[in-house]
């Protein structure tokens, strides 16, 4: 079992994100349950540099004010709740948190920024540029503009995906369940984890239980952000933010909430995390056996000779899917050549390229520092 006290000691630059039911009660913001919250956040600040703020929140926030009700059930009012809500919810972060001498800053974000290579550098850049004057960035979906995300997503990924980007230490989810349970339907074998170092099919099932309080987004939503944390090296707590001084308990070695521990296998390099978890695939590049296990197993760059077939349009620097006989996709990374040239040069040898494009740009068609491998 990790020595919890030791192991946060080390901890110098955290994401915490923050559930809409710690700031709401019965739908509509509560200034005293912002309050508690606001003392987690100063009391972050004390252990650790940096500190992001990845709230929920903004459309229940809106939504009051213009409905009277805590749930609009269109795409449009959820946009415009949006809106209203943001406006609402950083008013009370900053003035409250001023009251502790801390800056914050606004950072809307949506899925296609992640993707795009140029707009994920800049964000990142945004970020580390706040670090330096010590200004804790507040981070939500751009919920106004997001129509996927309002529909399908929820924030303990956008929290995953913002402590990869700015490379963080750790990532607490706070939320109003005191971490994962075992049995939860069953009182009698109910099991809080203290501890998980491997998500398991057992794992995953429990958290898809019907009529849990963790089947819809929930505790299925905390384990995914918690696989991408983990597949990038980096821990993930979740844990009880109803209780006061939760913060506190966790840096003083408390045996509060639960702590999943980040797998072997990690993705050190920033443009690898990007590869893997952002960007869209422009196609796919169908291999044979052999090129899949150059790949695998010997950490190789992908060569033309492997490449048996290509499918979709893409230009060069763009992201493919690599596939293998079988039609699993065994890797994804940036391609030195578009879909034409790769259709000319598929099968042959490297020394060919020149031969029959009439120049050459690489040997390789994928390199492995632009690769990352999505299968064992």
């Amino acid at each position: 079992m990790t020595d919890r006290k030791a192991f946060f000691s080390k901890m110098n630059r955290v994401v915490l994100k923050i559930g809409t039911n710690l700031l709401s009660e019965q739908g509509e913001i509560s200034i005293l349950k912002f309050k508690k919250v606001v003392q987690e956040i100063v009391s972050l600040k004390g252990y650790v540099k940096d500190l992001v703020v990845v709230t929920s929140g903004a459309i229940g926030a809106g939504c009051t004010q213009i409905l009277k009700k805590n749930k609009p059930m269109t795409i449009p009012l959820k946009q415009a709740s949006a809106s209203i809500g943001q406006v609402i919810i950083m008013k009370h972060y900053m003035e409250l948190l001023a009251e502790h001498d801390l800056l914050v800053s606004q950072i809307l974000l949506t899925d296609g920024v992640l993707k795009d290579r140029d707009r994920y550098v800049n964000a990142k850049n945004t970020l580390t540029t706040l670090f330096q004057y010590n200004v804790i960035p507040i981070v939500n979906e751009n919920d106004t503009v997001a129509v996927d995300e309002i529909k399908f997503g929820e924030n303990d990924t956008l929290a995953a995906l913002v402590t990869s980007l700015v490379d963080a230490d750790l990532l607490i989810l706070l939320s109003d369940v005191d971490g994962f349970y075992l049995h939860y339907n069953e009182p009698d074998k109910r099991e809080r984890m203290s501890e998980i170092t491997e998500i398991t099919s057992e794992i995953e099932e429990e958290a898809k239980s019907p009529g849990s309080l963790f089947s819809t987004g929930g505790m299925k939503s905390k384990l995914k952000a918690a696989k991408v944390t983990s597949h990038h090296g980096i821990p993930l707590v979740i844990a009880n933010g109803n209780k006061g001084g939760i913060i506190q308990k966790l840096f003083d070695g408390e045996n509060e909430g639960t702590l999943f521990l980040p797998s072997k296998v990690e993705l050190s390099k920033n443009r690898k995390r990007w590869i893997h978890l952002n960007s869209r695939a422009k196609g796919k590049l169908y291999i044979d056996d052999n090129a899949v296990k150059a790949l695998v197993e010997g950490n190789k760059s992908l060569l033309p000779k492997g490449i048996i077939r290509v499918e979709g349009t893409f230009h060069n620097y763009d992201t493919v899917e690599i596939v293998d006989p079988a039609g699993q996709i065994v890797a994804k990374g940036i391609t030195n050549y578009n879909h034409q040239e790769v259709s000319k040069i598929l099968g042959a040898h490297s020394s060919d390229i020149e031969k029959i494009l009439g120049y050459r740009y690489y040997d390789f068609v994928v390199r492995n520092d632009n690769l990352v491998i999505l299968k064992n």
